[in-house]
């Protein structure tokens, strides 16, 4: 779907950003949308009452820890969120400084987040589904 002109392409990370995307694509009437979750469980966290419309194309740093270790951050797009969060508590357990990002959108990318976290940290990795090699 990504080679669709103008096509907005967002994943949630969870069921909370679950809520918000589905009430944000109802409500873009702009531009095609797809939203992309994998099958099976959406997580036991408490459902928003009033969902939020977030902005397309902006992502959202959701852990940074400032330290004297080599600063790596992880960039996740969609529900492997958890994954990167346990990896970053692991990392920081070996002494790295680390930030973990939910991209939200792939289309349109958040570039000043991308290039934000590029300039501050010696390593970015990402981590998404169906993402092999």
């Amino acid at each position: 779907l990504g080679c669709v002109p103008n096509m907005l392409l967002c994943a949630p990370a969870d069921a909370t950003e679950l809520v918000h995307m589905t009430h944000t694509l109802v409500n873009i009437n702009t531009a095609p949308t797809a939203m992309r979750y994998p099958r099976g469980s959406a997580g036991a966290d408490p459902l928003p009452e009033t969902p939020q419309f977030l902005e397309p194309g902006r992502g959202r740093v959701v852990h940074e820890q400032k330290g004297a270790g080599r600063k790596v951050c992880i960039l996740s797009y969609g529900a492997r969120l958890a994954e990167a969060m346990a990896a970053a508590t692991d990392l920081e357990a070996r002494g790295y400084a680390v930030t973990v990002a939910d991209a939200r959108w792939a289309k349109p990318l958040d570039k000043e987040l991308v290039n934000h976290l590029a300039e501050h940290h010696e390593l970015v990795v990402t981590i998404e589904e169906n993402a092999i090699g």
